[in-house]
């Protein structure tokens, strides 16, 4: 569970970096996070949006994912991470 929690966050951290520069609704690409995390186990990745998903941290576009946008719980969240 640690790993899927650490994911997740890791996950939002992506789509917050990828859209810093952009409107607050901006959508990235499932596969452009993937990419720049280096993931290769897409289940692992699945696992882990679902689970930023059920802490509302992100909102995921599409069956399956293949968008997904940061919230202000997700924003919130990686800012008191630091």
């Amino acid at each position: 569970m640690k790993q899927t929690v650490q994911l997740a966050r890791d996950v939002c951290r992506a789509v917050q970096e990828t859209v810093a520069h952009k409107s607050s609704m901006y959508w990235v690409g499932v596969n452009t996070i993937a990419k720049m995390l280096k993931i290769r186990d897409l289940e692992d990745m699945r696992i882990a949006i679902a689970y930023a998903e059920s802490e509302d941290w992100l909102t995921a576009g599409g069956r399956p994912v293949h968008s997904l946008c940061i919230t202000k719980d997700g924003a919130r969240m990686l800012k008191e991470e630091k």
